[in-house]
């Protein structure tokens, strides 16, 4: 299990440092450079790594290109809310099951940290945030990656987004409340 947090984690990091590295001439040089500078440089590269290792934990691996096999009988979509219930109790996989799961739900509480803590959202607007955003990531999945591919590459799955939502809405909860006004 720790092979498939390392890609995501890894690209995140490096994303986040390269933003950081390049943000700081333009940060340095502005005319009304402030206190509060490095924390802008350090809330846009933590959501840009945020950003680029969801990318990664929901794309990555892409199949080679002409590599990939298209099914006749399509399953590449599941509209059945809570249906990974069922493969708890069928499979002999179940802390497989529930560890994917899991993760979906901790993908997303990092957006509802910085929606609610820097953002101000409410747990509401996190909520529907992170619904639009996993929905976009499942769409994204099931399209072949925007018609890159012949056919999904990955199963769009309503129990994604469903835990996804939840995931933001937990973060939201744990950022504790909104930040003071006037705070960058």
């Amino acid at each position: 299990m720790a092979e498939l947090l390392a890609v995501p984690v890894t690209v995140g990091v490096v994303v986040a440092l390269l933003v950081a590295l390049t943000l700081v001439p333009f940060v340095a040089l502005h005319p009304r450079a402030d206190e509060g500078a490095g924390r802008r440089v350090l809330r846009w590269s933590v959501v840009t790594g945020y950003v680029a290792a969801v990318a990664a934990a929901t794309l990555v691996p892409l199949p080679a290109p002409g590599a990939q096999e298209c099914p006749s009988g399509g399953g590449w979509l599941q509209l059945v809310p809570l249906a990974f219930l069922s493969r708890v109790g069928a499979t002999g996989a179940a802390g497989e099951v529930l560890l994917q799961v899991g993760l979906n739900v901790a993908l997303f509480v990092p957006l509802g940290v910085l929606l609610r803590h820097w953002w101000g959202l409410t747990p509401a607007a996190v909520a529907g945030v992170a619904a639009l955003a996993s929905l976009g990531i499942e769409l994204t999945q099931l399209t072949g990656v925007w018609f890159l591919y012949d056919c999904a590459h990955r199963v769009a799955d309503v129990d994604d987004v469903l835990a996804n939502t939840l995931g933001g809405v937990l973060g939201a909860l744990l950022s504790g409340t909104r930040p003071p006004a006037g705070r960058t």
